[in-house]
C-alpha cells in the first residue's frame, strides 16, 4: 500500500561494545502527489531522525533504479531534526508516452547507513496528459488530446473531454472552446406554403394580364366588324 501519512520506523545505531546507542526511531511523512505530463515537476517526503550523526537521506526512482542523495536532492530543513527531501524533475522526465493517458511513476524514501540502505518507504507521483481548450480525447480509445470535432467543445482542462453544444447553440469549426447561438430555422411547412403562395400568386397575375388582353382584342375585332356593316345613307336630292 502506498502511503499518504507519516510512518515511524526504527533503525539500530552502530555495533560494538563501546560504541553502541539504542534503538533510534525515524518518521517519514509522505504524500503521493500529482503531475501534468511534460511539465517539470516535484517529488518530495519529510524525514524525522533523532541523532547526532545525520544518516545519509535519499530518494530513489524504482522505475529506472536511480537513487539520489544531496546535491541531487534538495535539503531543506525543517527544525533540529527534520528535513524536507525535494526531487525536481524536467519536462523529459514526466512525459507519458504516447500508447498511454497517464501512469503511475513509483518512488521511495529512506536512509542509509554508510553504503547500506537501513530502511525505505514507498510513495508515488500520479503523471497524467492534459488536453488544452479545445482539445480532448474524442473517444475511449484516444491517448492523444486532438481537437474537439464540430459541433462540440472544450473550456476546460480538467476532465479532457469534447462536449456537445448545448441546444440552440453550435460550434462552426473544430477546436472550438464554446458554442455560439444559432437562429431557429423557420419550419419546412411555412417555407413550402410561402413558396406556393408566390407561384399561386404569379400565376394568378399571369392569367389576368392574358385574359384581360384576349378580351382586348375581342373588342376591338366587335367594334371593327361593326363599323363595316352600318349602312350608309345618301342625301336625298329634290327633283
Amino acid at each position: 500500500t502506498v502511503p499518504n501519512n507519516t510512518i515511524t520506523c526504527e533503525i539500530e545505531g552502530p555495533g560494538g561494545n563501546e560504541n553502541t546507542v539504542p534503538i533510534t526511531p525515524v518518521m517519514f511523512s509522505l504524500t503521493n502527489s500529482t503531475a501534468t505530463s511534460g511539465s517539470p515537476a516535484v517529488v518530495a517526503c519529510r524525514v524525522t531522525v533523532e541523532t547526532k550523526t545525520l544518516p545519509n537521506m535519499f530518494i530513489k526512482d524504482l522505475s529506472d533504479g536511480a537513487t539520489y542523495f544531496t546535491p541531487d536532492i534538495k535539503d531543506f530543513p525543517e527544525g533540529s531534526s527534520t528535513h524536507r527531501l525535494e526531487l525536481h524533475l524536467t519536462a523529459e522526465q514526466t512525459t507519458v508516452p504516447k500508447d498511454v493517458r497517464e501512469m503511475v511513476r513509483p518512488y521511495v524514501c529512506g536512509v542509509m547507513d554508510g553504503s547500506a540502505e537501513v530502511v525505505s518507504v514507498p510513495f508515488r507521483l500520479n503523471l497524467g496528459k492534459e488536453c488544452g481548450p479545445g482539445m480532448g480525447f474524442v473517444d475511449d480509445a484516444d491517448t492523444e488530446c486532438r481537437a474537439c470535432p464540430m459541433h462540440t467543445y472544450s473550456n476546460s482542462t480538467k476532465d479532457n473531454l469534447c462536449t456537445d453544444c448545448p441546444s440552440g447553440t453550435d460550434s462552426a469549426q473544430t477546436g472550438s472552446t464554446g458554442c455560439q447561438p444559432v437562429d431557429d430555422p423557420k419550419p419546412p411547412t411555412m417555407v413550402i406554403i410561402i413558396v406556393v403562395s408566390l407561384v399561386a400568386l404569379v400565376v394568378i397575375v399571369v392569367i389576368g394580364v392574358f385574359v384581360a388582353i384576349k378580351c382586348s382584342q375581342r373588342k376591338a375585332r366587335y367594334e371593327a366588324s361593326e363599323h363595316v356593316g352600318e349602312p350608309r345613307f345618301s342625301k336625298n336630292i329634290a327633283s
